[in-house]
């Protein structure tokens, strides 16, 4: 049974009014409105409430999601309260309350630290640091020393990291690994070998600009270039390994204008040392260890090859006159009071002393075409010097011929016979 029922009959509703004012609206599907006379909830207040509890429907343990609670229940909950903010500003804590305005905006799609209007994903703006895992994390961003420092180690510094890899999205393109624990860098290489290790050309300068630059890898994998660029006339020097034209070489171009990129303009090498051994001056396929096409001019010239020492080349001046790079100097051998054979190495053959007369025997076996010598007789005696060719050869068409004392003849021989000149 009911104590009372008020009840409104058919689809009128339920109202309470004063002074004919309606406060109160029941509908017939049993919305309450206060202050409405269209309520769209179970309760609908239009204006103001005042809760003098701490909190009305939230049972604990239970799952209900929403529930009313005055102003003085949420700041004892939340220490401080909730204070005032701006839109898109994220809830933080100061240590007495909770703050709305801060650094960090969340715009509902970016978040933005120290800016209102994030462009991407996350945007910070005029952080003088930022660390991923700490201060020793493994990736340090600061602009106190302006660096993008990788650390190498991880956030607790536990564990230590052996690499660092540069590439693009999901590790294509890779461009440089960084071994940390042998301290090396490689470029074009996953593990690199040396302090630095590139895999490909390596250009130091400004690469065809007014300046002077080293260049690896060009023409051809191995080789090395100094290219001066500086002035009217290039130059280059390239060590090649095995290049297509010249093989491996040392090769040094000069031009007045600018030098074949990438390769080695042959019509400008000046010079070029092959692996061989073998030096070429003026052409680059050099037949001997020197190889000069072109004029030669030198103030020493030496032929160690010979046999004795003191070997060197002699001359021949635009008159026909020969000298060395000494002067006129010429073999001189001396024969002191003996009969003398002549050798094919003479040529000033003088006699420094006689106590008798000797014989200076010119034999067949010097006798070539253009053999010369000067024989002497430096000696005051009254001994002669008697220069006689082998038989059946003459000399001026005599057998023999006598030289007195501080006398000397200049002789040639034909190939045949000896002339006197």
């Amino acid at each position: 049974g009911y104590a009372g029922v008020i009840n409104a009959q058919g689809t009128y509703p339920l109202q309470f009014a004063v002074n004919n004012a309606i406060g109160v609206t029941i509908l017939n599907g049993g919305n309450v409105g206060i202050g409405t006379t269209a309520p769209s909830q179970k309760l609908h207040v239009n204006g103001g409430a005042q809760l003098d509890a701490v909190s009305f429907g939230v049972t604990p343990g239970s799952s209900q999601t929403s529930a009313l609670a005055t102003v003085e229940y949420v700041n004892g909950k939340i220490g401080g309260g909730v204070g005032t903010g701006s839109s898109g500003y994220t809830l933080r804590h100061d240590g007495t309350s909770w703050v709305a305005n801060n650094l960090l905006y969340n715009n509902g799609t970016n978040i933005g630290i120290g800016t209102t209007a994030p462009a991407g994903k996350l945007d910070v703006k005029d952080a003088p640091s930022i660390y991923l895992g700490g201060p020793n994390a493994t990736l340090r961003l600061t602009t106190a020393t302006n660096l993008l420092w990788f650390q190498g180690l991880n956030a607790a510094r536990t564990n230590t990291i052996s690499s660092i890899a540069f590439s693009g999205y999901n590790g294509a393109n890779r461009t440089m690994d960084i071994d940390l624990i042998n301290q090396r860098v490689g470029i074009g290489v996953t593990n690199p070998a040396d302090k630095l290790h590139v895999n490909g050309g390596v250009v130091i300068g400004v690469d065809g600009g007014s300046a002077t630059t080293l260049r690896y890898g060009v023409p051809s994998n191995g080789s090395f270039q100094i290219h001066n660029t500086q002035g009217t006339t290039e130059q280059r020097l390239s060590i090649l390994d095995a290049d297509a034209t010249h093989g491996s070489a040392l090769v040094y171009e000069v031009k007045s204008s600018a030098l074949a990129a990438n390769t080695v303009d042959s019509a400008a090498i000046k010079f070029i040392v092959k692996d061989n051994g073998r030096v070429g001056i003026g052409n680059t396929s050099p037949g001997t260890n020197l190889d000069v096409t072109g004029a030669i001019k030198t103030t020493s010239l030496q032929a160690t090859n010979l046999g004795g020492s003191g070997n060197t080349f002699v001359m021949a001046d635009n008159t026909g006159g020969l000298y060395t790079q000494d002067g006129i100097v010429f073999k001189r051998t001396a024969v002191a009071n003996v009969n003398y054979t002549a050798q094919a190495s003479d040529y000033i053959i003088a006699y420094t002393s006689l106590s008798a007369n000797r014989v200076l025997t010119l034999p067949a076996s010097v006798c070539t075409a253009g053999r010369a010598y000067i024989i002497v007789n430096e000696t005051n005696s009254a001994f002669k010097v008697v220069v006689t060719p082998t038989s059946p050869a003459t000399i001026s068409g005599m057998t023999s011929i006598s030289l007195a004392a501080n006398n000397s003849v200049p002789v040639y021989c034909n190939g045949t016979n000896w002339f006197i000149y």
